[in-house]
């Protein structure tokens, strides 16, 4: 099964999406043409070892995403879930978090409007005092405090764990980003 997510192109990975990165599927491709559909099977199965080993020796991009999503065949053969913009922005740590904006300096600070740390994903979803609802619920439903390790495998075991972790994800980055677009227009009316 592959996927589509909504990213932007600065997303350092393709893994997000479940689809491998087009130079392995050229590759695959070659090396399948004319064959049968067992060795063409064998030959996916082989493209996905191939990227699971690029996938754990970089490092120069995706750390975050890495430690979400550690296993590519895991994540990409899932039975359900879309990933949509909101899960994009939790999954790859790019969008609506201090840290991130700071970065192409699009705001001054990396600190957290909330709570005065460093806002990133992993603050935002896992830490940020502002999102305790939010995570409450995720909690409840769950039956376990959530963390790095078991966010994805949440919504990987059923579509209800998907759904809770979904809800969570659009909830929290609307509001993050309703906030943001109110703040950018005192700081323009104090001008």
């Amino acid at each position: 099964m592959m996927f589509i997510t909504t990213a932007y192109l600065r997303v350092s990975h393709p893994i997000i999406s479940g689809t491998p990165p087009i130079r392995l599927q050229i590759e695959e491709r070659a090396r399948t043409y004319g064959k049968d559909e067992d060795t063409k099977r064998q030959e996916k199965e082989e493209t996905i070892r191939k990227w699971q080993r690029e996938w754990e020796v970089t490092v120069e991009v995706g750390q975050w995403t890495k430690r979400l999503i550690p296993n590519v065949a895991t994540w990409t053969n899932r039975k359900h879930g879309n990933v949509d913009y909101y899960l994009t922005q939790m999954l790859s740590g790019h969008g609506c978090f201090a840290a991130y904006l700071h970065k192409f300096a699009l705001i001054e600070s990396d600190i957290c409007w909330y709570c005065q740390e460093r806002d990133d994903a992993a603050h935002t979803f896992l830490h940020c005092i502002r999102w305790i609802r939010e995570r409450t619920i995720v909690e409840t439903a769950i039956g376990e405090t959530l963390s790095t390790e078991n966010i994805t495998n949440t919504m990987i075991d059923s579509k209800e764990g998907w759904d809770v972790i979904a809800q969570m994800a659009k909830g929290i980055i609307s509001k993050k980003e309703e906030e943001e677009r109110t703040r950018k227009r005192q700081l323009q009316g104090q001008e």
